[in-house]
C-alpha cells in the first residue's frame, strides 16, 4: 500500500505565479502541454458528493459535472481517440473512492482548492482515490462569486479531481490557474486528450507521460458549450443540418471556440385551429430564423416565439375588414361598410341593406367594433332591409293615381248630370208654311204624361216638365 498526499491546488497556484514571474518569456513561448498529477481512476463513474450549499452553488457544480461528461463524448465522437470516458455522478454518501465538494463560507483571497490522495497495490493498480474540493462563496473584499464563476471554478477543480494539473500557456484554458476569473467553463482539446489517455491507464505502470502534448491531427482549441432551446418549447430546430426535436431541447452542444454553426427554426408553426406560433427573435437579438452562431463564449441561445390567434370576420356584403392573425392579448378592430344598395325595383327606388349587429364572439351593434384577442375569434355581420324610401315613393305614386281617378270620376259625373241645352227655337210663321211631310209624334213622358222634346245633339228625348231625360 502506497499512499500519496498531494499538495493543494492553492499552493500549486502560488508556485506557478512565482515561476511565471521569473520566466515570462518561457511561458509565452511554451508549447501546449498538459501536466498530470500521477493517478488515474479505475472507476468509469466518478462519485461526487456535494455538501450543504445554496441552491445556485449546488447547481453550479452539477452543471460543471455535466460539462465534463458532454465534452468527453464530443471529443470521442469528433476525434475518435481510444478512451473510456469518465462520467461524474452525484451520490449522497461517500464510498471508498470519492470526490467530496464542500463550500468555504468564510472570507478568503483564494477561490478554491483541491486536496487529493491516492493508493495503489503491489501491482501498481490504483484502488483508492479521495479528493476534497473546497469552493469559496465570498471573497475577502466582500464580493460574492456568481453562479457562472462558481461553475467555472467547479469545472477547473473537477479537472484536478481526475488527474489533470495546471497548464501555463493560456489564461483561457480551463486548467490554467487564472481560468475561473475568465469564466472559462469548458475543457480544451488538450485537457480532453490528456484525460482520454488517463482513462486508458489502469496502474502506475501504464500512466501516460507527463506533460501530455497534442498529436498533429488534433488542433489545440478551447471548447465552448452552447445550450440551445425554443421558448415556448413547441418545436425543434436544425443545428448544422441535423434536426433536433422539441423533446430533446434544451440541449447543450460542445464546439470549438470560434467555430461557426448554422441554426434554423421555422418562422411560423401552426398549432390548434386558429392558433399559431410566430418566430420573434433569438435571445441575442438576431431577427433571422435562419442564422449563424459563433461559439465565442458559453451561453444559452433561445429562439423566442409569440402566440397569435386568428380573427374571422364573416359577411356576405359590406367589404368586411379585420380578418387575420393577431398577437395574443392584443385588440383587433373589424368592420363592414353600411348601408349597402338593395337590388331589384326597390333598389332603384332607394332601398338599402343596413348593418344590424354582430354575432359570434361579439355582440356589438356598430359597424366598426373591436375585440380582445385572448383566443381564436369569429364574428358575423347581421343585416336588415330599409325600404322606407321605396314605400314612400310608391305610396306617393299610388296616391296620385287615386286622386286622378277620383278627379276623372267627378268630372265625368258632372258632365253626365248637366242640363241639356234649351230646345231649339221654332220660328213662328205668319204665313202658312208650306206643307210638311208627316212627322211621327214624340213619345210622352212616362211620369207626367207630357210631350217630350227630341234633342238631336244627344239623340235623346227630354221632358221639360219633369226636367229629366226620358
Amino acid at each position: 500500500m502506497h499512499p500519496i498526499k498531494s499538495t493543494s491546488c492553492l499552493v500549486i497556484c502560488l508556485l506557478i505565479l512565482v515561476i511565471s514571474a521569473f520566466n515570462a518569456r518561457t511561458v509565452a513561448a511554451a508549447t501546449y502541454e498538459q501536466p498530470l498529477h500521477g493517478f488515474a481512476w479505475s472507476l468509469r463513474q466518478v462519485p461526487v458528493t456535494i455538501q450543504g450549499s445554496p441552491e445556485y452553488a449546488h447547481d453550479a457544480v452539477l452543471q460543471a459535472m455535466q460539462t465534463w461528461n458532454l465534452a468527453q463524448t464530443w471529443f470521442f465522437n469528433t476525434y475518435h481517440v481510444s478512451s473510456r470516458p469518465y462520467t461524474f455522478v452525484e451520490v449522497q454518501q461517500l464510498g471508498q473512492s470519492y470526490v467530496n465538494v464542500i463550500y468555504n463560507q468564510t472570507q478568503t483571497d483564494s477561490w478554491g482548492l483541491a486536496d487529493y490522495d491516492w493508493w495503489w497495490n503491489s501491482e501498481g493498480v490504483f484502488y483508492k482515490i479521495t479528493v476534497t474540493i473546497s469552493l469559496v462563496l465570498k471573497l475577502r473584499d466582500g464580493s460574492i462569486l456568481s453562479a457562472l464563476q462558481l461553475r467555472s471554478l467547479a469545472a477547473h477543480e473537477l479537472g484536478h479531481a481526475v488527474g489533470l494539473g495546471h497548464t501555463l500557456f493560456s489564461e483561457i484554458d480551463l486548467m490554467n490557474h487564472l481560468s475561473p476569473g475568465h469564466k472559462v467553463m469548458v475543457p480544451s482539446t488538450l485537457n480532453l486528450y490528456a484525460l482520454a489517455l488517463l482513462s486508458e491507464a489502469s496502474s502506475r505502470n501504464d500512466m501516460p507521460k507527463s506533460p501530455v502534448t497534442l498529436p498533429t491531427n488534433i488542433p489545440y482549441a478551447p471548447l465552448i458549450q452552447m445550450t440551445l432551446q425554443v421558448e415556448p418549447n413547441i418545436t425543434g430546430m436544425t443545428v448544422d443540418g441535423a434536426p433536433q426535436s422539441a423533446k430533446s431541447l434544451p440541449k447543450t452542444f460542445t464546439w470549438l471556440a470560434g467555430s461557426a454553426h448554422t441554426l434554423l427554426v421555422d418562422s411560423t408553426i401552426s398549432s390548434a385551429s386558429g392558433v399559431r406560433y410566430v418566430f420573434v427573435e433569438w435571445s441575442d437579438g438576431s431577427k433571422d430564423a435562419s442564422r449563424t452562431a459563433n461559439a465565442t463564449e458559453a451561453t444559452r441561445l433561445t429562439a423566442k416565439f409569440k402566440i397569435q390567434y386568428e380573427l374571422k370576420v364573416i359577411a356576405n356584403l359590406g367589404d368586411p375588414q379585420g380578418s387575420g392573425w393577431y398577437d395574443a392579448g392584443s385588440t383587433a378592430t373589424f368592420s363592414v361598410t353600411s348601408p349597402q344598395p338593395q337590388g331589384g325595383l326597390f333598389g332603384s327606388l332607394g332601398g338599402k341593406i343596413v348593418f344590424q349587429a354582430w354575432t359570434g364572439d361579439s355582440a356589438a351593434e356598430t359597424a366598426t367594433a373591436s375585440i380582445g384577442m385572448d383566443g381564436p375569434k369569429a364574428v358575423e355581420a347581421q343585416w336588415t332591409t330599409d325600404e322606407s324610401q321605396p314605400y314612400m315613393i310608391l305610396g306617393g305614386i299610388g296616391a296620385a293615381i287615386v286622386a286622378a281617378i277620383i278627379l276623372a270620376f267627378i268630372l265625368i259625373r258632372r258632365r253626365l248630370g248637366a242640363a241639356p241645352p234649351p230646345p231649339p227655337i221654332i220660328p213662328r210663321y205668319t204665313t202658312v208654311p208650306p206643307p210638311q211631310p208627316a212627322v211621327l209624334q214624340p213619345p210622352l213622358c212616362p211620369n207626367c204624361g207630357s210631350a217630350t222634346t227630341y234633342a238631336e245633339e244627344y239623340q235623346r228625348y227630354y221632358c221639360y216638365n219633369c226636367q229629366r231625360w226620358v
